[in-house]
């Protein structure tokens, strides 16, 4: 559940980024006196779009470890035995998103930790996806009645090894995010301040952000 929630939370920030881009770029007056910060921050922020995308799409691995968490036991791996077999959900094709995740992280702005964290987690994904894939067609087609569960304790072994690592890494990324979002929330306030001063636009943006702080917490 704790993935989840954190694949949840990368949802909100896609939101929360598109929310913001009118505030960061949306009036010719912080354009005109800071174009370079309006672009970076346009950069930016829609490199973290296409991360959180990814994050969003790929949540269907999650889901589908914790399906296989509920029946089997971790540490032993499926037995045959169980009361009942639920096997693990298919996935969505992501090998489009998962390309331009890559190469997005080549691209400007730089953003080091992000950029690493989101490129271990796409290469761990593109490790495990295969293993589920095939596994959920073995439990689907209910090949375990007939080999006695041998393939599935082979493609236990994978997900036993590769789980762990690909849960770690999606929250080094979900951590990555959220501190690039307040980066990006600190510069466009800036740039609003020095647009139009501390008027009601600046206010209401910086109880927005202080909002989403304390929901985040």
């Amino acid at each position: 559940m704790k993935t989840l929630a954190k694949a949840v939370t990368a949802s909100v920030l896609v939101l929360i980024l598109q929310g913001s881009a009118p505030y960061l770029l949306g009036t010719s007056a912080v354009q005109a006196q800071s174009p370079p910060d309006a672009t970076v921050s346009d950069a930016a922020m829609g490199k973290m779009n296409t991360y959180v995308e990814f994050l969003n799409q790929t949540l269907r691995a999650s889901e589908s470890l914790q399906r296989y968490d509920s029946w089997v036991d971790m540490k032993k791996g499926p037995t045959g035995k169980e009361r009942i077999i639920y096997g693990m959900y298919s996935l969505y094709d992501v090998r489009e998103l998962a390309g331009k995740a890559l190469a997005s992280a080549q691209e400007e702005p730089k953003l080091p930790e992000l950029d690493a964290a989101m490129t271990a987690y796409v290469e761990t994904y593109q490790q495990l996806a295969p293993v589920i894939e095939r596994a959920n067609k073995y439990y689907e087609r209910q090949d375990y009645k007939s080999d006695k569960m041998a393939d599935g304790k082979a493609f236990h072994k994978d997900i036993a090894a590769l789980s762990p690592v690909y849960e770690e890494r999606r929250k080094t990324v979900d951590a990555a995010l959220r501190t690039e979002k307040v980066k990006l929330d600190r510069a466009s306030l800036l740039a609003l301040e020095k647009a139009e001063g501390k008027k009601s636009r600046w206010h209401v943006r910086n109880v927005m952000f202080r909002a989403e702080a304390v929901m985040d917490v």
